[in-house]
């Protein structure tokens, strides 16, 4: 009887054991969890900031900034005037004027190219009613760029515009 029980034991303690080496490898098997660790920032915004300079009276010189780790875009500017007023633009390199009112830079704004040339606009009140005071409000909107599976930018999609700026007082 004594030497059953011992098989008994060491039956059950080999049977443990194999059980203790190979569920591990059994559970990892049959499961489909995975654990990570670590965290990793992913940028997707753009700001971009209008710089005004007032090279002469009554003008307006605008150029629009991408900040530093932004993300590529797209960029568009409009002013808008009082009623008795009209403005003039005069672009230079790289600006073309939309069917919209905007004025379209052509290329994007990215980490090699942060800035837009400058947009010039002047402002031509009315002859009658020149007011002394008035305020051209500068906007500009940009749309983040997209790129296909070749690297290759592709075409802004002004519906997404996101981002409008305020330009100051002239």
């Amino acid at each position: 009887m004594m030497k059953r029980t011992w098989n008994l034991i060491l039956s059950c303690l080999a049977l443990c054991g194999i059980l203790f080496f190979t569920l591990p490898q059994a559970y990892a098997y049959f499961t489909t969890y995975v654990a990570g660790r670590g965290v990793k920032e992913i940028n997707l915004s753009h700001e971009t900031k209008i710089e005004e300079d007032i090279p002469g009276p009554l003008q307006k010189s605008v150029t629009v900034i991408l900040e530093e780790g932004s993300q590529p875009v797209y960029v568009r500017v409009l002013a808008i005037a009082p009623t008795n007023t009209t403005l003039t633009y005069t672009p230079s390199k790289g600006w073309s004027q939309g069917n919209d009112g905007y004025f379209y830079y052509e290329s994007y704004l990215s980490e090699q190219e942060t800035s837009t040339t400058s947009l010039l606009i002047a402002i031509e009140p009315d002859q009658e009613n020149t007011p002394t005071e008035f305020n051209v409000v500068v906007l500009s909107e940009s749309v983040p760029v997209e790129f296909d599976e070749d690297g290759n930018a592709l075409s802004p999609n002004w519906d997404k515009a996101i981002q409008i700026e305020r330009g100051g007082r002239s």
